[in-house]
């Protein structure tokens, strides 16, 4: 199975968020927001489990076991905040199955995989980490930001091999 590099596939995912901007505007978004802060699906697709605590970031309960996800404001779009202070249902019209329909129709590499494990919207959170590390942080603050528990679970996205 041929590679797919970090670089390729950031290239391939900023081609794919441009092209499906002038298809449909909430799936643009909800990828948009994916691509900028690696959110699982859930958690963009459940808005109501969102909670403003005041100090300048968002504090979620993720889908995934208790922990609780913290999320810088700077960069979030005011629409996303005012999404979240109407509690409304945000992006809860967008089905996984409409998802994957669109992700394969449209991404570069539609069966992108890593490992055994196919890929789809979880792409977005692999390529969170990878950018967050070049960036400088360490794990234990990606992991905060991702909101992973175990940090060998947050070193897995890093480490991740794409595959295609």
């Amino acid at each position: 199975m041929p590679i797919l590099d970090y670089a390729h596939c950031e290239k391939s995912t900023i081609e794919f968020l441009s092209i499906i901007k002038n298809v449909d505007t909430a799936f643009y978004e909800f990828c948009n927001y994916n691509y900028n802060f690696g959110f699982r699906y859930n958690e963009l697709k459940n808005t109501s489990r969102w909670h403003y605590n005041g100090n300048d970031n968002f504090l979620v309960t993720t889908e995934k076991g208790s922990n609780n996800r913290i999320v810088p404001i700077n960069g979030v779009p005011k629409e996303f905040i005012e999404c979240i202070n109407d509690n409304s249902e945000g992006f809860a019209t967008i089905r996984y199955s409409t998802f994957i329909r669109l992700f394969k129709k449209y991404y570069p590499y539609p069966y992108l995989s890593v490992g055994n494990k196919r890929v789809s919207s979880h792409l977005f959170r692999y390529l969170v980490v990878k950018r967050l590390s070049l960036q400088g942080l360490s794990i234990q603050e990606i992991s905060t930001f991702i909101g992973e528990v175990n940090i060998l679970n947050t070193l897995g996205y890093l480490n991740a091999i794409f595959h295609y």
